[in-house]
């Protein structure tokens, strides 16, 4: 899995966790596509991220105790002084989601 497939699975796991829509454990890891065990490794670092994820018996969902803003950002330059930006999603208030792609030119050569 690359760099960008990850991180996907990472914001997928976001935005199931904030609309408490993951289902139990078997069932989240089936929509995500991956075991049990890898389902509780990824949300095991996430907590060691300090995300406060809790998981509901009653509601079988994992949810979030508080708000958070979760943030995932990457940047890659090549020798042609190109700067790409990416994944980056800030301000989660519930209202909606604001997505940030943007690809930024910084050789005046370049066309």
């Amino acid at each position: 899995m690359n760099l960008v497939e990850q991180i996907y699975r990472l914001e997928r796991i976001d935005r199931l966790i904030r609309r408490k829509g993951t289902g139990p454990p078997d069932a989240f890891s089936r929509k995500l596509g991956i075991s049990p065990r890898q389902l509780f490794r990824l949300l095991d670092e996430l907590k060691s991220y300090g995300l406060p994820i809790k998981y509901s018996r009653e509601r079988q969902t994992y949810y979030y105790i508080r708000e958070v803003d979760f943030n995932i950002t990457f940047e890659i330059r090549d020798k042609d002084c190109r700067k790409v930006l990416g994944g980056k999603r800030k301000n989660y208030t519930g209202s909606g989601e604001h997505w940030y792609r943007q690809i930024v030119l910084e050789n005046p050569n370049v066309n």
